[in-house]
């Protein structure tokens, strides 16, 4: 056993060796026999000894060690103290700094008891020898060839000080390979007898490949765990000095309103003193508490650091083997270990409130201490206001605030903890309403002005949280709880251009052309913006170009017009000049075959979506015609379909089904799988009688023709219905059998009115 100076105290020590702790937590004093726990911490063995309790475990009762710097729990391997892993880096510290002590204080042999100064050290026995210990270990068969290294040559050579591990197994021989087969590390007598035969390494080459993943682990606790945690405890201490500080100005506040009132309303003034105290008392506990845990967690993952940094730095290959597991299994531990820090867990909100216009009842109206619990990492921001907008049309979204605990927070104080700028696409700001529900949310209301990107910022008490900035895009449209009379109201009975017989459907084209599908005159009219004649193309007939009954109509995004043929049992493409390009389908009920093609659709992969009436399905078709996949069966259930007739495309790619025979809408993912489904047969608001054209605008506002209701409905983006208008008739604003639904590209919208032979436009 070594023996130290008792001058070498642990002061001495950290001047000198400041990589590594040498004195133990427990007795103060310099280790020895240094064991190291599974968190990475390190205790005289006799200091472990004196901590181990018992537990009842699964596998009977356990032996534990409770660190006494971090709390974790280490059990015991087989319930021996001894299995514990050697800190040989702090014997290795301790015996370098002795050695390097030796001219202020000798050593002594630690190989006799003469008390004789040491002048070598062996390295196999790691002991202290004097001249006569030096002559008798060359002597001694045993010990002869051992490696002596005098003192003056250790002072200049720290790795000469590393003691060596020696095996398990052999305990003459030292570890000096690492086996891949058995992953441990060996001697040369291992090789022979029990790892004979397996693929084994010497222990520096092994490092080498092990090193990598260990500095990896090592970067990924120091950049994923250390350093949050000290940014979080800055933010901890910055918060409780703000509080402090804040503390400190509500306090003169208070002091200041006090001054200004007699000696009778003092009393009052301590009243308020002591609420700040108290509130300050309870906020500072709470950071003070919250720090102390952040500077624990940072305490375990700076021990586990250093000492494997040091470990990797300074360990010799054996050393390191010895501890590499558990190095390795305590830094991926914390490394993944949850951090669990969102933000301080109180702020420095200390306000006081006081109307200085009520001088006259200053006695009982002296103020009131507030505070905030507001917790912003569980602020919840939500509402069609955050997403999209139109132009002219007041929208909203809602602020929903929480304390620490997930419970909602009811400020009792003014708007003024919630500012939200919201800033046009040029640059100005547009006025925001803030209307305080008192149930802990907060509803903000405003009125885009302009079309384009608004910038949304939200902030509570001054600072903003995460999802506290939105961008939001505005468009051209109309306010459907507004609608009037109609904007634009054109065709009539005939078959002469710009007359129609049963009009079917109607498609916009981004210059703003409109191509209705004239299903009585088997041909497609062309209109412009203000539904003044352009052109037809088509006529009756099976041939290419030619109709029996067009019906649904769209427009991809090269402009490329489809049309139903109903009778015909196909869907032709034309140009945009109406010039024939080409066709797919033909009469069936097999995969690209279809009965009584309806309303089409082209979705965001520009594939073309066939509401297959009789054949109760969607049928996907590249843009080419080829047939890609079948959505839906005849039936009422979940993902079944009665005579489909018109289908849309949602902004998320879901496709949108009328479902006329089951009196509802279908909503399908792109892959074909059923999503959900609203609306029943019936005459009231939000139920349908065989819904027909279906439309949704950039708001995710759906709008919808109700046939035999002879209305459009419109639903909001959570599918709940907004409002309705029309009515059975052939005035503005009324309908007989309202069928296709498109949008202008001013966000009006073109409603095609079947047995009024006409489209209006609101």
């Amino acid at each position: 056993m070594e023996k130290l100076d008792d001058k070498c105290n642990r002061i001495e020590f950290q001047k000198k060796e400041k990589d590594i702790d040498i004195t133990c937590y427990i007795c103060k004093q310099t280790f020895r026999y240094p064991r190291v726990l599974d968190c990475l911490h390190t205790f005289c063995e006799e200091c472990c000894a004196n901590n181990i309790n018992k537990i009842d475990h699964e596998l009977g009762e356990r032996s534990i060690i409770k660190c006494q710097r971090c709390f974790e729990v280490t059990i015991l391997p087989d319930n021996d103290l001894q299995m514990l892993p050697y800190n040989f880096f702090a014997n290795n510290a301790i015996d370098f700094l002795l050695i390097q002590s030796t001219k202020e204080n000798a050593i002594l042999c630690t190989c006799c008891s003469d008390e004789s100064d040491a002048v070598s050290r062996c390295v196999e026995c790691s002991e202290f020898l004097c001249l006569k210990c030096v002559t008798a270990h060359k002597r001694i068969r045993v010990t002869k060839d051992h490696k002596v290294i005098d003192l003056d040559t250790l002072r200049y050579d720290k790795s000469s000080v590393h003691r060596p591990v020696h095996c398990l197994f052999h305990e003459q021989e030292v570890f000096a390979f690492y086996c891949e087969d058995c992953d441990d590390i060996i001697c040369n007598e291992c090789t022979i007898l029990q790892h004979r035969g397996h693929k084994y390494e010497k222990l520096k080459d092994a490092l080498k490949n092990k090193k990598p993943y260990m500095m990896s682990i090592l970067e990924d606790n120091e950049s994923k765990k250390i350093r949050p945690i000290e940014r979080a405890i800055d933010e901890v201490q910055d918060m409780a000095a703000r509080l402090h500080a804040r503390t400190v100005a509500t306090k003169q506040a208070v002091k200041n309103c006090t001054a200004q009132c007699i000696r009778a309303i003092e009393f009052r003034c301590h009243e308020l003193l002591s609420t700040v105290d108290a509130i300050y008392s309870n906020k500072s506990r709470l950071l003070y508490e919250q720090q102390l845990g952040l500077q624990l967690r940072l305490m375990k993952n700076k021990t586990a650091n250093d000492f494997v940094n040091y470990a990797l730095k300074n360990g010799s290959e054996a050393e390191i083997f010895e501890l590499l597991d558990v190095m390795k299994m305590r830094l991926e531990y914390l490394n993944k270990e949850e951090l669990e820090y969102k933000e301080p867990h109180e702020n420095d909100v200390i306000d006081h409130l006081f109307d200085f216009d009520s001088v006259e009842n200053i006695a009982n109206n002296l103020g009131e201490i507030s505070t905030s619990a507001i917790f912003l990492t569980n602020t919840i921001v939500s509402g069609q206001g955050l997403r999209t907008g139109k132009v002219g049309i007041e929208t909203f979204f809602i602020v929903k605030v929480f304390d620490r605990f997930g419970s909602p927070c009811v400020e009792t104080t003014t708007n003024d903890a919630i500012r939200v700028k919201i800033q046009a696409p040029e640059g100005f700001y547009v006025n925001n309403k803030i209307l305080n529900n008192n149930d802990g949310s907060y509803c903000i209301r405003y009125t885009p002005v302009t079309r384009g990107k608004y910038n949304i910022t939200i902030k509570i008490r001054g600072r903003q949280f995460p999802n506290s900035n939105h961008t939001v895009r505005v468009y051209d449209g109309i306010d459907y709880l507004k609608i009037d009379n109609t904007y634009l109201n054109f065709g009539v009975l005939g078959n002469k251009p710009c007359e129609m017989n049963l009009p079917w459907a109607i498609a916009i084209h981004e210059d703003g052309r409109m191509f209705v599908s004239d299903h009585g005159n088997n041909r497609v009219q062309v209109f412009n913006e203000l539904g003044k004649f352009i052109t037809e193309f088509g006529s009756k007939g099976s041939k290419d170009g030619q109709f029996l009954g067009p019906t649904g109509i769209a427009i991809d995004q090269n402009g490329c017009i489809f049309v139903s043929d109903w009778e015909n049992h196909r869907v032709q493409q034309f140009n945009q000049n109406g010039v024939f390009i080409g066709k797919f389908g033909l009469k069936g009920r097999e995969k690209g075959q279809l009965l009584h093609p309806a309303g089409l659709a082209v979705d965001k992969n520009g594939c073309i979506i066939v509401a297959d009436r009789d054949n109760h399905r969607l049928q996907v078709f590249a843009s080419d015609g080829r047939p890609i996949s079948t959505i839906g069966s005849y039936g009422n259930g979940c993902g079944q379909l009665d005579s489909p007739t018109h289908v849309a495309i949602m902004d998320d790619n879901i496709y949108i089904v009328s479902d006329a025979g089951n009196d509802r809408l279908v909503l399908f993912e792109e892959s074909g799988r059923f999503n959900s489904f609203f609306g029943s047969k019936g005459s009231d608001p939000g139920f349908f009688n065989r819904p027909s054209g279906v439309v949704v605008d950039k708001e995710g506002y759906i709008i919808l023709g109700d046939l035999y209701n002879h209305r459009i409905q419109v639903f909001d983006p959570e599918l709940k219905y907004y409002c309705h208008f029309g009515g059975e008739g052939n005035q503005d604003k009324q309908f007989r059998y309202p069928s296709g639904i498109a949008l202008t590209n001013e966000g009006r919208v073109a409603i095609v009115d079947r047995y009024n032979h006409r489209v209006q436009v609101f």
